[in-house]
């Protein structure tokens, strides 16, 4: 038989299912994996037992030994108890097993016919003075990544990558562009590049030497020259 219970700490509770068994020959058991994820949720650690419990299962096979306990607050019909030592074991389908000293110590019973639990006078619901966050055991469970998701986060962090690149490349060549000239100098150098372009004649002839045939056609169409007179 199956009962929900939660496991409380420090305001916050995990919403799970136990199961009632008072032929497994211990307090309360909890299975390893469950035991992780609520460690982490509520930022405990499981303390080591000074000597290992050895297990049998019901077939008599020798399991895992026992040795750590995880210490939370049990509460199943809305009836807690404080500071329960969970045994840690691997319960494989099971989250949570309430074992036969459970029953004998706090003195339920179990009715099958009702498919609930007898408690005694004695133990009636628990008052709670601060009210709880109630997490279910779904929540605790790692998530299961898609591929087709995270084949699209690659490819995102890819194309963002490319981009980075680009703009770093771009603000290199800006960079290098302006350590040769500042502003100001880049700004008269084309002035004056511009205006001298412009007087400039289109070869250079600042030797003082004349390439152009002017000068030696005239002197050829003046003939020869004529010898002064004598006197």
């Amino acid at each position: 038989m199956t009962i929900p219970c939660t496991l409380s700490h420090n305001g916050y509770s995990v919403k799970l299912n136990a199961l009632a068994d008072s032929g497994a020959n211990g307090f309360v058991f909890i299975d390893t994996l469950c035991a992780i994820d609520i460690a982490k949720f509520l930022n405990l650690k499981a303390q080591r037992l000074p000597r290992a419990i050895n297990v049998k299962g019901y077939n008599g096979k020798v399991g895992n030994a026992i040795t750590h306990i995880l210490r939370l607050h049990l509460t199943v019909d809305e009836r807690r108890q404080y500071n329960i030592p969970l045994l840690i074991l691997d319960l494989g389908s099971h989250d949570l097993i309430l074992g036969r000293k459970w029953f004998a110590h706090l003195g339920v019973l179990i009715d099958a016919k009702q498919n609930s639990l007898r408690w005694p006078p004695n133990l009636g619901p628990s008052y709670l003075a601060v009210k709880e966050i109630l997490v279910p055991r779904e929540a605790l469970l790692p998530r299961r990544i898609t591929a087709e998701y995270q084949a699209d986060v690659h490819a995102r962090d890819r194309a963002f990558d490319r981009e980075d690149q680009c703009r770093a490349a771009e603000s290199d060549a800006q960079t290098v562009s302006q350590s040769f000239l500042s502003p100001a100098q880049e700004a008269n150098y084309d002035t004056s590049d511009s205006e001298s372009s412009a007087d400039e004649p289109l070869f250079d002839d600042s030797d003082g030497t004349d390439d152009t045939d002017d000068t030696d056609n005239t002197d050829l169409e003046a003939g020869p020259a004529t010898p002064p007179k004598p006197a």
